[in-house]
């Protein structure tokens, strides 16, 4: 059970640091709730992000219980599938419930030991909340209690529910319509309103990429915006456990190297020991164990090796990485990849503050003879690319020439600056060419393990070069994902021979690749 306290007026913002200092980073979810008042029950759905629960408080037992809608009490809780809430609320609204309470907050959801929580909440119907587990509420109170006001029950405010003083609204129009509010957190978090069929290629035209929510609440934590240019400044708890996977097939002149990148991350000892890195050796003639023999060079971080002996592809060795991955955030790198020395302190900030998101950091292409390549170089540690020539950023673009969908349109193009960092790129837009699964491009990009499991991680049905990651990027987005860039930091990458073997084997696949992208984005879900 938890306990529910007021925050005092403009202690929110010093609340937040204090609990976030002793506690760490929290992770910010967005809810939804409606509260319905039926036959001396309040009945409330909660959508937190896209996933729904429910709750039924009975005014004649004083008891919270987690059945749901039974007069008898005796039905189990009920877990809702995305694509059929719309009918849900509909079948409600045909059973008389359509009057509802309904309010947007947000959560802080602090974890302070396993299976145990803080939280703020912002904009509840009743003001600005702190809830905490009732076993810690002694201590957790006693530290913040110049923050806090008086305690409220979850009594109380259904009470004011069921007395009329909090407004109701319609939760749909009387032409069958759902409510604005009630729609736009649909939209935002990629949760069907529609009940016909879906495909992904459906889901995506659905689904907003507009992340600027977030901005002031990232802030409110680190004191920059999400898309600032300058670096955060580091604490080091704030700096939690964090795995690498590293698919490597022939990359022994530049393995060592982006592994260097990792060991020079501008981090005290006791962070670089939360790193774990696995490296999978996907068949390389020269196996990846030996470079690092001949190479005799040991590493603050937790190393694994896993060899593959036959080459199975790109996604087939990030999927093994990721199961050997003990870590709640998961970052993949390319082989050829070298991180400057605020990269993974700037990827943690964002992976445990926003929920469901996958982060991308644009790269500075450099020649494999560049300085910038050599060990020693490397070992001192990188500055972030002062430039870069990632096609994200900008890309000149010839009608006809083969990419995903069509392009019609000769010209140069800049789809970071034309869609507000992508935050204007979701619904389905396109830009000659290009929407944004296209450019979720996997040579670097973080999310939480828990986000790779609940898609199934990497489809193994492209064979060679191409669109793995942009698949990854388009269930991630039709899932109710957010793909936000982070422009405070970047990668070089080393530039090489295509690994196809050639410059037309390399099209030729990406040809056979195209085919399977958009079978699987149109097959029914």
């Amino acid at each position: 059970m938890k306990k529910y306290f007021l925050i005092k007026k403009d202690n929110l913002p010093l609340l937040a640091k204090k609990l976030s200092k002793k506690y760490g980073l929290p992770c910010v979810n967005t809810v939804l709730s409606l509260f319905y008042y039926k036959h001396k029950n309040v009945i409330e759905i909660s959508f937190v992000n896209g996933h729904c629960h429910s709750r039924i408080y009975n005014k004649k037992t004083d008891k919270v219980s987690d059945f749901f809608l039974d007069a008898a009490m005796s039905t189990p809780p009920i877990y809702i599938e995305n694509k059929n809430i719309k009918f849900f609320l509909k079948t409600l609204y045909n059973f008389g419930l359509n009057e509802a309470v309904i309010n947007t907050i947000f959560q802080f959801d602090y974890r302070m030991l396993e299976d145990s929580y803080i939280n703020i909440q912002i904009g509840t119907i009743v003001g600005d909340l702190l809830a905490i587990d009732e076993h810690f509420a002694k201590d957790v109170t006693e530290h913040f209690s110049s923050h806090i006001d008086r305690q409220i029950i979850i009594e109380d405010i259904d009470k004011s529910i069921s007395e009329g003083a909090i407004k109701k609204s319609l939760v749909f129009d009387n032409l069958g319509i759902l409510s604005g509010d009630v729609k736009v957190h649909m939209n935002r978090f990629g949760i069907d309103i529609s009940l016909n069929h879906q495909t992904i290629e459906t889901k995506l035209s659905a689904k907003t990429n507009d992340y600027l929510f977030y901005n002031d609440l990232f802030c409110l934590f680190t004191g920059s915006k999400l898309t600032d240019g300058a670096p955060n400044e580091f604490e080091s708890n704030f700096f939690k456990p964090i795995s690498i996977v590293i698919p490597s097939y022939n990359s022994e002149e530049t393995v060592i190297k982006t592994l260097l990148s990792i060991e020079s991350q501008y981090l005290p000892d006791e962070c670089k020991q939360r790193i774990q890195v696995t490296v999978v050796d996907d068949g390389s003639k020269l196996p990846v164990i030996k470079v690092m023999e001949q190479n005799n060079i040991k590493f603050s971080f937790d190393l694994n090796i896993i060899r593959l002996e036959k080459n199975g592809g790109r996604a087939n060795a990030c999927n093994i990485g990721a199961c050997a991955s003990n870590h709640e955030y998961l970052l993949f790198l390319d082989a050829d990849i070298l991180l400057p020395k605020n990269f993974l302190y700037e990827h943690l900030l964002r992976l445990q503050i926003i929920p469901d998101s996958i982060f991308l950091s644009l790269k500075k292409n450099i020649d494999r003879n560049s300085e910038i390549v050599k060990a020693d170089y490397v070992a001192q540690g990188l500055n972030t690319p002062s430039e870069y020539n990632d096609k994200r950023l900008s890309r000149v673009l010839e009608s006809g020439m083969q990419n995903l969908y069509p392009i019609s349109q000769s010209g140069s193009f800049e789809f970071l600056g034309e869609t507000d960092y992508f935050a204007n790129f979701g619904s389905g837009r396109m830009i000659n060419g290009y929407d944004l699964p296209s450019l979720v491009v996997g040579h670097n990009m973080s999310m939480t393990k828990k986000l790779f499991n609940s898609i199934g991680g990497f489809s193994c049905e492209f064979v060679g070069w191409g669109l793995e990651d942009t698949y990854l990027g388009a269930c991630i987005i039709a899932r109710g994902g957010f793909v936000i860039p982070i422009v405070n930091t970047g990668v070089y990458h080393i530039n090489h021979l295509p690994r196809s073997g050639s410059e037309d084997a390399r099209k030729a696949e990406y040809e056979i690749n195209m085919q399977t992208y958009h079978k699987l984005i149109t097959k029914e879900l």
